[in-house]
């Protein structure tokens, strides 16, 4: 009986790693080039959709809209100027 649970356990544990998946992904706001700006600027965009889907009117919408553009410049000028400084930063140093 004891070798038969054992048997089944292994089985299982093989099955679950062939299985189950393990990729391990990141959240936009964990990227070193995201910053304060980037985040208030996604938050602010946030509480407007929240907003506007609970109140459903053409203003909120539109402000929504507004702002999605907004924090969208935002987050592009700042992954550009990251990856810019990261480019012409200079090879001595130890970033």
């Amino acid at each position: 009986m004891g070798q038969l649970f054992t048997q089944l356990q292994q089985d299982l544990i093989k099955l679950m790693e062939e299985i189950i998946l393990t990729k391990m992904t990141s959240a936009p706001n964990n990227q070193s080039w995201f910053n304060t700006s980037t985040k208030c600027a996604t938050r602010r965009k946030a509480q407007a959709h929240k907003k506007a889907r609970h109140l459903n009117t053409e203003r909120h919408w539109t402000r929504f809209q507004h702002l999605k553009r907004e924090a969208q410049k935002i987050c592009r000028k700042a992954y550009n100027e990251y990856f810019t400084n990261l480019v012409n930063s200079d090879p001595n140093s130890n970033k």
